[in-house]
């Protein structure tokens, strides 16, 4: 055999085998690929499963956020309202005729007992002096001096040597509500839940 058959059958035996190691290439490219296209849509499923979850997950935080607001925005429609309810009270008080009056006041006033030997003062509502008047002089507290003051719409703050008694405006409109408040939000707002 010459040469140069030598040299075209290891050629031709060489071009044979670069043709099986190319096809065997291209068979290895085309798994790859689809295992690359497998990966790639199992990626895009999970990729999509996750954004919806997060989706999901960050609309229920929303709505529980505005349920929130909503349940306080209520809480603090209702303590207005029943604010607004005892000013209400306050204010017909102070319009009540004087033997009303007379009574609302002997009824706070209790058993109201303020020694003698102290100097005491009865700060009144400037409107009311004829009320207050006799309610402590009913009470046996005439020693007591009253005193008109602009800032009291109703009840009486009674001032002595270190000591206090308030059962003016504000401590009275505290009294009622501790008295009346479930009560009344009860009417208001139904019983709670």
């Amino acid at each position: 055999m010459a040469v140069k058959d030598i040299q075209d059958k290891i050629l031709e035996e060489a071009k044979v085998k670069a043709e099986e190691i190319a096809d065997d290439l291209k068979q290895k490219i085309a798994e790859v690929e689809k295992e690359t296209d497998r990966l790639k849509a199992e990626l895009k499923k999970q990729a999509e499963k996750d954004l919806e979850q997060k989706k999901e997950s960050s609309m229920a935080v929303e709505v529980s956020r505005a349920k929130q607001k909503g349940s306080i925005d209520r809480q603090v429609l209702k303590r207005k309202t029943l604010e607004k309810v005892y000013q209400e009270a306050l204010t017909k008080i102070a319009e009540l005729d004087s033997e009303k009056y007379a009574k609302f006041l002997a009824k706070n006033m209790g058993e109201l007992e303020l020694s003698s030997d102290e100097k005491w003062q009865a700060l009144v509502p400037a409107k009311r002096l004829a009320e207050s008047k006799k309610v402590l002089d009913s009470l046996g507290l005439s020693h007591v001096e009253i005193v008109p003051d602009n800032n009291i719409d109703i009840g009486v703050l009674i001032k002595g040597k270190g000591c206090e008694y308030d059962l003016s405006g504000e401590r009275v409109k505290s009294k009622i509500k501790s008295e009346t408040e479930v009560e009344i939000s009860s009417l208001l707002f139904g019983k709670a839940k």
